[in-house]
């Protein structure tokens, strides 16, 4: 039997609405994504002014680092790591003490600081990037929106497609 009629317009909204759903379940995801993701950078930080004479200047505040998103006590910078030019990688609390709520560090007049010449510490840490939620239990809610988004979408279309089916009476 053909599908005449009020089950037309069902039948073109069941599909505008599945199109529809896959399209806005690509954006919705990207952005529940950005929203809950950390990312990680990497900068130099020339200690040039830290040194003291010959020696570093331990009480020297290098910093703040520059891609700090939205730091906070709630969202501290994490994997946090130093190392000098040449890739020695610093010890914290024997090499630097880093402070993450507020992105800045001290060196220590070790080995491993003073073991290059052009005075440039490499840092490399992972950030909350501005908008992030730093709630988990917000992150958690933020992920679960585009699957259900999605299956309201799909229900949506699977009651138009079995209304057509049975007003039409297919295969009766």
């Amino acid at each position: 039997m053909a599908i005449m009629g009020g089950n037309t317009g069902k039948v073109i909204s069941a599909f505008f609405l599945l199109i529809l759903g896959i399209a806005l379940l690509t954006t919705v995801s990207s952005e529940a994504n950005t929203r809950t993701s950390t990312a990680t950078t990497s900068e130099n930080v020339d200690y040039t002014l830290a040194f003291d004479g010959e020696d570093i200047n331990t009480s020297y505040v290098l910093g703040p680092l520059t891609t700090l998103g939205d730091t906070n006590a709630d969202c501290p910078l994490t994997s946090v790591a130093l190392a000098n030019s040449s890739g020695t990688a610093y010890t914290v609390t024997t090499d630097y003490v880093f402070d993450a709520n507020v992105g800045t560090f001290t060196l220590k007049n070790t080995e491993a600081v003073n073991l290059t010449a052009d005075n440039i510490t490499a840092v490399t840490y992972t950030y909350c990037p501005t908008g992030y939620m730093a709630l988990s239990w917000g992150r958690t809610g933020i992920n679960i929106v585009p699957g259900f988004f999605a299956l309201a979408l799909m229900a949506i279309a699977i009651g138009l497609f079995w209304s057509v089916y049975r007003d039409s009476k297919i295969g009766a």
